[in-house]
């Protein structure tokens, strides 16, 4: 701390508070009067935490698919394209990252279940999330990105709320596997 408010030529008190901040998101570690370290998460860890995820956005939408708008399926449907757009041409798994954003956030629009949303969104700001980008954006097939979310939109399409809960849990079941290559206790096995 005291290297980073010096470089920063700011006051040590700040930077304890981001430090604490960052550690509570689960993005640093700390072993109390020795060091404060990047968090790395297991591949059990993200598992547990896309599971979790699936469940609960699962509920979530199932619970409020009837009340998804035209305007929503055509908003879907056009996120659906443009991803499939780059997936067959730049494969710009960055601006991806960002129409999935969108995607989720439009199936989730009709939630009003404020505590589940503010879990599902704390989900998208954790340590496996953010931590794990940089591997998803470098190693993920954007036509299987795009194919992922071909099937959620097809399940929304249904409306029918026990088709899209079990879609949302695939689809996070599907991807927290992936993403578990990455854990820190199988990178350096390989």
């Amino acid at each position: 701390g005291i290297y980073i408010a010096e470089t920063l030529k700011i006051s040590r008190a700040p930077v304890r508070e981001a430090l604490k901040e960052l550690i509570t998101m689960g993005l640093l570690q700390s072993e109390p009067h020795k060091c404060i370290t990047v968090a790395a998460p297991t591949s059990q860890r993200i598992m547990d935490v896309y599971t979790l995820n699936g469940v609960l956005e699962g509920y979530g939408v199932s619970q409020t698919i009837h009340l998804l708008e035209d305007r929503d399926f055509r908003q879907m449907e056009a996120l659906v394209e443009e991803i499939k757009e780059l997936a067959y041409t730049s494969g710009d798994l960055h601006k991806i990252s960002d129409l999935d954003f969108e995607f989720h956030d439009t199936l989730l629009s009709k939630v009003d279940n404020q505590a589940l949303l503010g879990v599902v969104h704390k989900f998208y700001r954790s340590a496996e999330h953010l931590l794990l980008y940089h591997q998803w954006v470098e190693a993920d097939d954007p036509k299987v990105f795009y194919a992922r979310h071909k099937e959620l939109y097809d399940a929304a399409c249904t409306k029918d709320p026990i088709e899209i809960e079990q879609a949302l849990r695939d689809h996070y079941h599907k991807f927290g596997k992936y993403l578990a290559q990455f854990g820190s206790d199988v990178v350096g096995r390989k």
